[in-house]
């Protein structure tokens, strides 16, 4: 592996080894469900078309008598991702929610691959905006969040992948702009055949300052049908030492189309 990649994970576990201290919101996105699956390029190949659909619930403990609350926040992930030209990509999501409705969000993504051998290395801009409570102009209450990926990388072998990002935030807002810095990373493994096992970690320092931010985690197993059919599993955790609300997703990807075959050696 890359001693880049070496060095991104090393800064990353470190990162989650932090003391916490008070609090803070967090406005990380980590790696993308559908993302972290085999074969799939950092930037998806000229006219290839991903499109994915999820149901997704959340797991509440409720004190002080430790019942379990399901369905606490309920939605429908909805999204595409688009090649365009050679080297460029866009994308959108949807994630429409179900329960409470206002918590429905647009996120909006393009992505450069930087010309490395299978698109190794990318650079991308992102926005994700609330919906329900939008203003005249762009964005909730006035307010633009924006998002740099800078680094965004994948490794990807025959059996197992790795993909990782740092993002950069900055938020246009009335009064002092808001800004910060998020680390993700996300793990691919064959478990048997077509079968695999997926991991992703993230951690978003509002201010760059990292105590007390939320560690995000999450696992999955996935099966990949065909090329072009994936299947997965989702078990996601906002903060994984305050054991806040567990989301569970089920999530259908597909691809069609592509001017050329991928040229991951994942068989």
């Amino acid at each position: 592996m890359p001693r880049y990649a070496w060095l991104t994970l090393l800064w990353m576990l470190a990162l989650t080894a932090m003391p916490r201290g008070l609090r803070a919101q967090s406005t990380g996105m980590g790696v993308e469900v559908n993302q972290s699956r085999p074969k799939r390029p950092l930037v998806v190949l000229p006219n290839q078309v991903d499109l994915f659909v999820g149901v997704a619930s959340t797991l509440v403990r409720v004190e002080p008598d430790d019942t379990l609350d399901v369905g606490a926040q309920t939605a429908v992930p909805i999204g595409v991702d688009v090649g365009v030209g050679n080297h460029v990509e866009v994308g959108g999501l949807l994630n429409l929610a179900l329960h409470p409705e206002v918590q429905s969000t647009l996120t909006l993504r393009t992505r450069i691959d930087l010309g490395l051998k299978n698109r190794a290395l990318a650079l991308g801009l992102i926005t994700t905006l609330p919906l329900g409570s939008l203003s005249w102009r762009l964005g909730p209450e006035k307010v633009v969040p924006l998002a740099l990926e800078l680094p965004a990388f994948r490794l990807e072998g025959s059996e197992a992948a790795l993909q990782g990002v740092l993002r950069w935030q900055y938020q246009l807002q009335e009064g002092p702009d808001s800004h910060g810095v998020e680390a993700a990373i996300a793990g691919i493994v064959r478990i048997h055949q077509q079968a695999f096992a997926a991991f992703d970690l993230s951690i978003s320092g509002p201010d760059y300052d990292f105590g007390g931010a939320p560690i995000h985690t999450g696992a999955a197993l996935g099966y990949r049908f065909t090329d072009a059919f994936v299947g997965k599993l989702v078990a996601q955790n906002a903060d994984l030492v305050e054991f806040s609300p567990w989301q569970f997703m089920v999530l259908i990807v597909n691809s069609s189309g592509g001017s050329s075959t991928h040229t991951s050696e994942w068989d």
